[in-house]
């Protein structure tokens, strides 16, 4: 079977009795669970292929903007320190909006609603969307050491998708299909700070069982008809996600607009100043994170 990531580690740190039994079996199947799904690694145990089928789930593409540029001004212990932070506030929305983060690839931050663990699949695009809008208020408060902002789009796509470990040495749980593709394309064709959506999702976020009413418009393209160009699929209608009604989202244009401005030197105008009385993340802010010395 696979070697799991922390069998080897499991057994040297057990292996001196009173001195090094750092990892008891609880701790170990825990960070086993934040690693892949317990489907998964039960199968893995077992000496069984993971190989699973989705017809409908929703994935969630972020990078930051510039971040080629930003590193070039930053040594590699700052970027790390800033990626964990930012990173660690985005995993513990992950953990209040019930979605599963897949991965992260340098910058870009990966996220999956309606599988491994199954729901109807407007609700894993209702759980993907309000993890976006919380993704977005987090980093419109977030700066860096030197207080400076950081800028990042989103995209979201949803379809069928096939998941499953590759490997041996260090498995990791991923996404194939045409799906991951194109919600890739979502983000990179994205504008800063906005959440760009593909049409698939957008029929799931209006037919979403909550009480959750998305603001929601169709792109238009530089013609000024509705569409954009995307790579490999031609002329594609997309949509923007502005917010939700009746709560704090709202603004969540606005404050992004404000905030892109920030970063070219301007200041926040009155009308989006970041008042008190809009909520920040559950409380969770960049100091409650870990740092790295």
């Amino acid at each position: 079977r696979p070697i799991l990531p922390t069998d080897a580690l499991s057994c040297q740190l057990t292996s001196r009795p009173g001195r090094y039994a750092l990892v008891n079996r609880k701790e170990h199947q825990l960070l086993l669970y934040r690693m892949m799904p317990k489907r998964a690694i039960a199968k893995l145990q077992k000496g069984e292929s993971v190989v699973e089928k989705f017809e409908m789930v929703t994935i969630f593409f972020s990078d930051i903007i510039g971040f080629t540029s930003m590193v070039g001004e930053m040594t590699p212990i700052q970027v790390m320190k800033m990626l964990n932070e930012l990173y660690t506030i985005f995993d513990a929305l992950v953990e209040k909006h019930g979605v599963y983060k897949v991965e992260t690839i340098g910058d870009a931050y990966m996220v999956l609603g309606g599988a491994p663990d199954l729901c109807p699949a407007s609700e894993g695009a209702e759980k993907v969307a309000k993890f976006a809008l919380a993704a977005l208020d987090a980093v419109s408060n977030f700066r860096r050491e030197d207080g400076t902002t950081v800028l990042i789009r989103i995209g979201l796509a949803s379809g069928p998708v096939v998941a499953g470990v590759i490997g041996r040495n260090m498995p990791r749980y991923d996404l194939f299909g045409d799906t991951v593709n194109f919600a890739s394309r979502m983000e990179s064709t994205s504008k800063s700070m906005r959440i760009q959506i593909a049409e698939p999702t957008y029929f799931l976020l209006k037919n979403a069982q909550g009480n959750s009413l998305f603001n929601m418009s169709m792109r238009l393209g530089d013609d000024g008809l509705p569409g954009i160009q995307v790579k490999g699929k031609g002329r594609v209608t997309t949509y923007w996600i502005h917010g939700m009604q009746g709560e704090a989202f709202q603004t969540c244009f606005s404050v992004a607009s404000s905030a892109e401005m920030m970063a070219r030197g301007g200041s926040w105008p009155a009308s989006v100043e970041p008042p008190a009385d809009v909520p920040s993340i559950s409380g969770v802010t960049s100091a409650d994170v870990p740092s790295i010395s």
